[in-house]
């Protein structure tokens, strides 16, 4: 762990965010761009749990164009919980961040 010029603590791990969608909009986008772009994330597993058209389209270019990125489409909706019991062992780091 390195220090920053205020002196707390840098956290250097890497964190896997694990993401399960369920009708998000366009919040989902705002979402996976942060995480994108975070040095801090390492991979994104989403799971969609059921979303639009135009959002299913979106969301297969995201995951495309992006090698740490993993979409999983179970089918009927799972629930939060289910889904993330699903989405966690495709993970490539610990700890897991869960994001719905």
């Amino acid at each position: 762990m390195a220090s920053g010029s205020s002196g707390h603590a840098i956290v250097t791990q890497s964190v896997s965010a694990l993401v399960v969608s369920y009708n998000t909009g366009l919040y989902l986008k705002d979402c996976l761009y942060a995480l994108a772009s975070d040095p801090a994330i390492t991979d994104i597993v989403l799971v969609d749990n059921g979303n639009p058209d135009e959002m299913i389209v979106w969301l297969d270019q995201f995951a495309e164009n992006r090698d740490n990125v993993a979409l999983m489409r179970p089918g009927p909706s799972l629930g939060f919980g289910a889904a993330l019991h699903l989405a966690a062992p495709q993970t490539m780091a610990d700890p897991l961040l869960s994001i719905t």
